[in-house]
């Protein structure tokens, strides 16, 4: 990403898999985690769901949370993107 007041981070982690199917299930990841100089953990999550196409993330640790287990290699460019908009 580009300098500016967004600051992103690999960090390890766990995925989210989800409830009917595995709720016990967390399988290792990689976690882009972002923090913003001005915006709250929850506007950072909405700037990226209103991106398009949308990217989803959840919060934790007053962190916003990208899992890149699921993020296909195609759409790594504009996920990019994504976070680069946030820094504007």
């Amino acid at each position: 990403t580009k300098p500016g007041p967004l600051k992103a981070t690999l960090v390890a982690g766990k995925s989210a898999v989800g409830g009917g199917s595995g709720p016990n299930v967390h399988p290792s990841t990689t976690l882009i985690a972002l923090k913003h100089e001005q915006l709250s953990p929850d506007d950072l999550e909405q700037k990226l769901r209103r991106f398009s196409p949308p990217v989803i993330a959840r919060i934790a640790d007053d962190l916003v949370m990208l899992d890149l287990r699921t993020v296909d290699k195609n759409d790594e460019p504009e996920l990019l993107q994504a976070i680069d908009t946030l820094n504007d």
